[in-house]
């Protein structure tokens, strides 16, 4: 990163290449929507390249301000518009070697819409931390909250998610057994 604040373009290149699907993974699970995850990722970038400046050697690590310069975006881009749901066609074009089947389909689109459920807070901090592997302390930064105030929100929305996921899979059960699929 400090070879990118001297306008090394090489450098800059290789943050690229080391980071992208990691920060397009985390921007399309929180959008929800393939166009806007791209837009999102290329716009973190072009902050990166613009901003390099404003990065702090030994203040905070790369991967933590980038992925807060992503997180700003996506909210920005949620409070634009909710998150539209893909059609089951987009999603598999994505990455046609892995087919599933109508069960699993039924429990993702299950979580997400669990997921979308969740106050903004804790979907970001599950997101972060148990989707994209980030540990609690890296999380509370990204967020700009206390390591205290992440698990506290963790833990809410794990507690969410169990029970709205509690309540969905009877329905999953019933049409599975019954082939109203």
């Amino acid at each position: 990163m400090c070879a990118v604040q001297k306008r090394n373009h090489q450098a800059y290149a290789d943050l690229l290449a080391r980071h992208i699907k990691g920060l397009h993974t985390y921007t399309y699970r929180y959008c929800q929507n393939y166009s806007d995850a791209e837009d999102i990722t290329q716009e973190a970038f072009l902050r990166v390249w613009k901003q390099s400046h404003t990065w702090q050697e030994g203040q905070v690590r790369f991967t933590t301000w980038l992925y807060r310069i992503a997180h700003n975006l996506c909210i920005d881009a949620f409070r634009k518009h909710k998150p539209e749901f893909e059609s089951h066609d987009q999603l598999t074009s994505m990455d046609p070697s892995q087919e599933q089947s109508i069960e699993q389909q039924v429990k993702q689109a299950n979580l997400k819409t669990a997921m979308n459920a969740l106050p903004p807070r804790q979907r970001d901090a599950i997101l972060l931390c148990n989707l994209q592997g980030f540990s609690n302390r890296q999380a509370a930064e990204i967020l700009q909250i206390s390591v205290d105030a992440l698990e506290s929100l963790l833990s809410r929305g794990r507690l969410s998610l169990k029970s709205r996921l509690a309540i969905e899979q009877p329905n999953l059960q019933t049409q599975s057994n019954g082939a109203t699929l």
